[in-house]
């Protein structure tokens, strides 16, 4: 997932052309030489540490802890490389050459990305007691997003950070404040797609 030089992730990886239908796994398996990875990315990297600081938790939780250490170890080094880094993806960064097997994914946002990030890392790093916990819960606690609950989707992952806080058990659920913005942000998401959905009908509800 991370590549052998330090650097950043790959932002996707794809055939280097798109799949003729019918898809099938023998078939895509058969060309796995013509596969693409894209340019490096700050947010992939950022997903990166997300993703297996989650899967850490889990499998710690479940007892075990090899290969959780080995989810953690992972999900550490790409918030080390992430951090203090500000790559967006560039389309015309591809190995090999420009690849068109995929859609083109742009994310020219990184904040959100961090936020997310630094919310699975400050919670995995307080279930396990890890020395860097307060390092996540800074940065964590520091962004413009924390609390936010926002449009969802590959370039927008606030809510997958901020869901995670409610749902599992944290040193912040007692704090007033914490849970007022949270509710505050979820009920304005609410209202906006609600919105959305019944003015194509010619009727308009509200949520509070």
């Amino acid at each position: 997932m991370l590549p052998s030089d330090g650097g950043l992730a790959s932002h996707k990886a794809h055939n280097h052309a798109w799949s003729a239908f019918t898809i099938t796994i023998d078939g895509e398996n058969a060309n796995q030489d013509s596969r693409s990875a894209m340019g490096p990315s700050t947010p992939a990297t950022y997903a990166v540490a997300r993703v297996n600081a989650q899967l850490a938790r889990m499998w710690y939780a479940q007892g075990q802890e090899s290969h959780a250490d080995v989810l953690w170890s992972v999900a550490v080094d790409a918030w080390s490389r992430a951090y203090g880094t500000n790559q967006a993806y560039s389309a015309s960064v591809a190995s090999p050459g420009s690849a068109v097997g995929g859609g083109d994914y742009p994310d020219g946002q990184i904040g959100d990305d961090l936020y997310a990030a630094a919310c699975e890392m400050y919670l995995t790093a307080l279930a396990i007691g890890d020395s860097g916990m307060q390092t996540y819960k800074d940065a964590m606690r520091g962004s413009s997003f924390f609390t936010k609950i926002d449009q969802w989707d590959w370039a927008t992952v606030t809510g997958a950070g901020t869901l995670s806080l409610f749902a599992v058990e944290n040193d912040l659920s007692p704090e007033a404040s914490f849970m007022w913005s949270f509710s505050l942000s979820c009920l304005s998401q609410v209202n906006c797609l609600t919105k959305q959905f019944f003015l194509r009908h010619g009727t308009v509800h509200s949520l509070g």
